[in-house]
């Protein structure tokens, strides 16, 4: 580009072919390379980075374990040649693509590491959270182990190592490997910001799921067979669990792009799931458990399975002050 830039300033004689430039045309042609330097260099760097390799993260070898076979790589096309219908889970976050590479150690033990880049650090968070149950184990922003899989995320990247044949080396190995790729993520990423606007009474910290589409909803809390929240990939939303003593209750949140989608969204959702609501908020349902919703700003609010009607208005009304009082 700096080249075309100054062949395009030159000053020629076309007869003799020769070339000449002017104090004024030499000085702006260094004010070009200036500015090339400190602006174009750097959007291209940037760009390698959003093109990074992904099996520069992914060690070759630990220990007795050695890389086996070509490695996989998968987009938003392709993943369904690598699990079937599973492919779907991904889809439903910003789901770029998965690096897959294999190990193996005499006489025949085997290990894999799937490392999902995920687009951006939410997703990452979202899609770690979906099964979230155990310990962290302390790798990445947060993990978890069981049964040889060693789950956990990183800036925009999920990670899953794991062991069919799980015994003492092959459980090291995960570890070790595990370790290696974290260390390799630079970025640590933050947790969505929405997850700040859980109240902290009561919330059991690792059912908090993050999501886009109300396929997932259904997984976390069936709904409605029909989108009636008018979840989509532009919409974030989390659900959690509250407990009180032996109760639990669902607290679902979720963000539009704009106020008047949240407003279309919550009148849809009243008018299907709880007509009877709409002038208190607050419904019982057939099996004894109360709902209760409410719209403020860009947010859905709606509150499942609360074992009484000022449960779950008083769930309603702590999320609400916590939203309200963020956009302050």
């Amino acid at each position: 580009m700096i080249t075309a830039l100054v062949d395009i300033h030159e000053v020629g004689n076309t007869e003799t072919g020769q070339v000449m430039r002017s104090p004024v045309i030499a000085i702006l042609v260094s004010v070009l390379i200036v500015f090339a330097m400190i602006f174009v260099l750097p959007l291209a760097i940037n760009k390698g980075e959003k093109g990074m390799d992904l099996s520069k993260l992914v060690p070759e070898s630990a220990g007795e374990w050695r890389t086996e076979g070509e490695n996989g790589l998968y987009d938003r096309q392709t993943i369904f040649d690598y699990m079937d219908g599973a492919g779907e889970v991904y889809l439903s976050f910003a789901y770029q693509k998965l690096f897959v590479r294999r190990f193996t150690r005499p006489p025949d033990e085997e290990l894999t590491v799937e490392l999902y880049d995920m687009g951006n650090p939410s997703d990452a968070f979202g899609i770690f959270t979906r099964g979230r149950a155990g310990d962290d184990v302390g790798i990445g922003r947060d993990s978890e182990y069981r049964s040889g899989y060693l789950l956990f995320w990183k800036g925009k990247y999920f990670v899953i190592v794991y062991t069919l044949v799980e015994n003492e080396d092959s459980k090291k190995a995960v570890f070790e490997i595990s370790r290696i790729i974290a260390d390799n993520i630079t970025e640590d990423g933050a947790i969505p910001d929405m997850v700040s606007l859980l109240p902290a009474e009561d919330l059991l910290e690792k059912s908090i799921r993050y999501f886009h589409k109300h396929t997932d909803l259904n997984q976390h809390y069936f709904l409605a067979d029909d989108n009636i929240l008018d979840l989509g990939m532009e919409t974030e939303a989390l659900i959690a669990n509250y407990q009180e003593e032996d109760d639990y209750s669902f607290l679902l949140i979720i963000r539009y792009p704009e106020v008047g989608l949240a407003r279309g969204a919550f009148d849809r959702f009243i008018d299907i799931y709880m007509p009877e609501g709409r002038e208190s908020g607050i419904v019982q349902i057939e099996d004894g458990y109360w709902t209760a919703a409410a719209s403020t700003g860009a947010f859905i609010i709606a509150v499942f399975d609360a074992p009484s009607a000022r449960r779950a208005g008083q769930l309603l009304a702590a999320a609400k002050e916590h939203i309200e009082g963020a956009d302050r």
